[in-house]
């Protein structure tokens, strides 16, 4: 949204290799509007015009939807019209029969497959099922029964734990929804060298989210953590203190505060004054 009217200026500045997919005008402030992006993947996203911050002047504009190798290339950005509303909520109840008609017929086959979601598109052209599984599944006579009772298209589509996490949501650890909930769009490899960077306790339990994997924050603060680290020696080096040999244990990189000790005696000193002795 653009909150300067004017004629003969251009609003939005568009970089090289960028593209016009829509384009759309709507009333003063967008109040009850709602804007569809839809990927050539399957992937979409409804958002409420209201969340959008105002543009006093043209620029880049503010960003909707990220374009990941997963999604695919954005195809189609419009405002949702009253019927796109009432068939997207007649969508839900459809996918809710469909999803136990899959979850029936998957019993039945004995396949090994846990149903995590089921949605249409907007066009009803095609039903998206999502499952979890240890092994590949044969789901071939699965397909021929489905194609038979939902008459559309069909997409039997496996995902990792995580994808099962942002699919159902829930509360973290720090009292706020999911990330891949609420923003994130692609998942970072996450390893224990980030939560040892940080100094955390290796408790793998409370390092780990709802999808069981070590948790996505992991990595939000290691990049600075990993530039403080670089003012401060190494855990274990040895150094003479007032005269006699310590050894570094531990330390704070926010409060810039080292751990020394002997095998008799503790202390804290600030790094500025360890580095007098290094």
């Amino acid at each position: 949204p653009i909150g300067r009217v004017s004629q003969g200026v251009i609003g939005i500045r568009l970089d090289e290799g960028d593209e016009v997919i829509g384009m759309e005008s709507v009333i003063a402030g967008g109040k009850g509007a709602t804007l569809l992006a839809i990927t050539e993947n399957g992937f979409g996203k409804r958002t409420e015009l209201d969340e959008y911050r105002v543009q006093i002047r043209g620029g880049k504009g503010v960003i909707t939807y990220k374009i990941t190798p997963k999604t695919g290339k954005l195809v189609g950005a419009r405002i949702a019209t009253e019927e796109d509303i009432t068939k997207f909520e007649e969508n839900i109840k459809l996918a809710k029969e469909s999803f136990l008609i899959c979850y029936k017929e998957v019993n039945n086959l004995g396949l090994d497959m846990n149903l995590i979601s089921c949605e249409y598109t907007l066009d009803r052209t095609k039903v998206i099922i999502s499952y979890l599984a240890s092994e590949r599944v044969d789901f071939r006579e699965l397909l021929k029964v489905l194609a038979a009772k939902l008459k559309c298209r069909i997409e039997l589509r496996q995902i990792g734990t995580r994808d099962k996490a942002k699919i159902i949501g829930g509360i973290g650890i720090c009292g706020l929804q999911l990330c891949c909930t609420t923003f994130l769009n692609e998942f970072d490899g996450i390893s224990i060298n980030r939560a040892k960077n940080q100094m955390l306790s290796l408790n793998i339990p409370k390092l780990s989210g709802h999808c069981g994997k070590l948790i996505c924050c992991l990595k939000y603060e290691d990049d600075t953590y990993t530039n403080l680290r670089k003012d401060f020696p190494n855990i274990g080096h040895k150094f003479n203190y007032n005269g006699t040999q310590y050894r570094v244990s531990s330390m704070n990189v926010i409060t810039r505060i080292v751990k020394i000790e002997t095998p008799d005696d503790v202390q804290f000193i600030p790094l500025d004054e360890l580095k007098k002795y290094l």
